[in-house]
C-alpha cells in the first residue's frame, strides 16, 4: 500500500476497517501536535498499523487437531463433577446450570429488585466454592466501598449500615465484620479484584483496560478466571455510533468476545413498561429477554439470561419485607434447562438464599394473599385427588399473566393455577 498523502483520508479508510480506536487515536495525535512533524508522525503510525496488518500470514485452521483435543478433554473430564465452576449457595441453580460454565451470563430485571446483590452473592459463591479461581469484579455503577460494604454484610448477615458505624456494634457483631475483613483482605489481589469506573473510566478506552485486567488474570491463573461486571450500560465503548443501539450493539459483542472461554455474568436493565390502569384482578407481570434494555443484541449473544422478578410490586416497596424474587431461566444454552426458582432476598443485610420449605410457605400464603386466593370448603374427596395431583386444594383460578417463553410473542391471559406459578 502507497504512502498515505492525506490524513483524512487515512482516517476515513481505519473506519472502513473498523478500526475505530485507531481512528481515534490519530485524530487525537494531531488535535495534540498539528504541526507538520506532528502529523507526518501519527500518520506514519498508522501506515505501519495498516502494513503489518496486510502483511498477516494466513493462519489455515487445523479442524483434526481440534477434534483430537476435544476428545481428550471430555476423556480426561472427572464424571462426577459439574461441567462449571461451583456455587454452593445456590445449589439449585448450581445443578441447574451444570455449575457456571464458560460463557455470557445476563441477569436482567427492573430497578431495586436486587441485581447487584445477587451478582455480589453469586460472585463471593463462586469464588468461596473453588479455592482454586480469580474473579475480577467490573463495578460500572458503585464505587470499590460500596461493593465492599455489600460483600461484608452478606458474609456476616449482619446490616449494611450497621457496618458502617462499627463502634456501635455489639463486641460479638464486631468479631464477626472483623474475621470477613480479614477473609477478604487475604483474598484481595491473589484470589480477587474490584475495580470500578475510578480506575478504568479515565482512560481513553475502558474496554481495553477491562481486556488488559482479564488477559492479565488469565496469564496467572489460566481458566480459573471467571468476571462479573454489574452496570453494564455504563461501559463506555470508543469509536463514532450513529445511535445509542449501534453503541450497545457493541458492547454485547465486547461481552461475547470476553466470555469466549471463561465466565462472564453482567447485569442489564429492562425497558420500562408503560403504567397500565388498575383492575380489580391483580396482575403479574413475567419478563422475557425482549424485555432487555435497548438492543436485542444481548439476547442474541448471552449464552444463558436469567431474569428477576417480584410478583407484587408493592412488596418492593414495604422495608421490613424480605423480598422473595423469581429468577427464570429465560434462555439457556448450557445445560437446556428451562424454567423457575425461589429466591429469598434480605434486602437489609444483602444476602440471597433458596428458600427453605417454611419460606417456601410463607410465599405461598402471601401471593394468596395478594391474588385474593381463599380456601373452599371442599370435601375430603376432593382434598385427596388434589393432592394426587400435586396440587393444592381449594384454590380458585384467577386471570394473571403468564408468560410463553421466547418466541412465542408476548405474554398472554390464561387462568392458571397459582402453583403453576412456582
Amino acid at each position: 500500500m502507497g504512502k498515505i498523502k492525506e490524513t483524512n483520508e487515512g482516517i476515513d479508510n481505519l473506519k472502513k476497517l473498523k478500526k475505530i480506536a485507531a481512528a481515534n487515536d490519530l485524530v487525537k495525535a494531531i488535535d495534540k501536535d498539528n504541526t507538520t512533524a506532528g502529523v507526518g508522525s501519527a500518520v506514519s503510525k498508522y501506515q505501519q498499523a495498516i502494513d503489518c496488518t496486510e502483511l498477516e500470514p494466513f493462519r489455515r485452521f487445523d479442524l483434526k487437531q481440534a477434534i483430537q483435543a476435544n476428545k481428550k478433554k471430555q476423556e480426561d473430564r472427572d464424571p462426577d463433577k459439574l461441567l462449571g465452576l461451583y456455587m454452593r449457595q445456590f445449589p439449585t441453580i448450581e445443578q441447574d446450570t451444570d455449575g457456571i460454565q464458560p460463557g455470557m451470563y445476563l441477569i436482567g430485571a427492573d430497578t431495586n429488585i436486587g441485581k447487584t446483590a445477587l451478582l455480589v452473592n453469586m460472585f463471593l459463591s463462586i469464588m468461596d466454592s473453588n479455592p482454586d479461581t480469580y474473579g475480577l469484579y467490573f463495578s460500572l455503577d458503585d464505587d470499590t466501598a460500596t461493593i465492599i460494604d455489600r460483600m461484608v454484610a452478606s458474609k456476616t448477615r449482619l446490616k449494611i449500615n450497621d457496618i458502617k458505624k462499627s463502634q456501635s456494634m455489639p463486641l460479638a457483631d464486631q468479631q464477626k465484620r472483623d474475621l470477613v475483613y480479614s477473609e477478604l483482605d487475604q483474598k484481595a489481589n491473589d484470589r480477587f479484584n474490584i475495580i470500578d469506573l475510578e480506575h478504568i473510566g479515565d482512560c481513553d478506552n475502558p474496554i481495553e483496560k477491562i481486556e488488559q485486567y482479564i488477559n492479565e488474570a488469565k496469564a496467572t491463573h489460566g481458566a480459573n478466571v471467571f468476571v462479573a461486571m454489574d452496570g453494564l450500560h455504563n461501559l463506555d465503548v470508543s469509536g463514532e455510533f450513529e445511535n445509542q443501539r449501534l453503541k450497545n450493539v457493541e458492547r454485547a459483542n465486547v461481552i461475547k468476545r470476553l466470555s469466549k472461554d471463561i465466565p462472564v455474568i453482567v447485569t442489564c436493565e429492562l425497558r420500562k413498561r408503560p403504567q397500565e390502569k388498575a383492575t380489580k384482578k391483580p396482575k403479574i407481570f413475567i419478563p422475557s429477554p425482549d424485555d432487555i434494555m435497548e438492543t436485542g443484541k444481548y439476547k442474541y449473544n448471552a449464552n444463558l439470561i436469567w431474569l428477576l422478578w417480584v410478583d407484587n410490586p408493592d412488596w418492593i416497596s414495604d422495608p421490613d419485607c424480605d423480598l422473595y424474587i423469581k429468577l427464570r431461566f429465560a434462555k439457556n444454552k448450557l445445560s437446556g434447562f428451562k424454567g423457575t426458582h425461589l429466591l429469598r432476598f434480605k434486602r437489609d443485610i444483602c444476602h440471597f438464599e433458596e428458600p427453605s420449605g417454611d419460606q417456601q410457605t410463607e410465599y405461598n400464603e402471601m401471593l394468596d394473599e395478594f391474588l385474593g386466593i381463599t380456601p373452599e370448603d371442599d370435601t375430603p374427596e376432593d382434598k385427596d385427588l388434589a393432592k394426587a395431583k400435586g396440587k393444592k386444594p381449594g384454590k380458585k383460578k384467577k386471570t394473571i399473566m403468564k408468560d410463553y417463553g421466547p418466541g412465542n410473542g408476548p405474554p398472554h391471559k390464561e387462568n392458571i393455577e397459582t402453583s403453576d406459578l412456582i
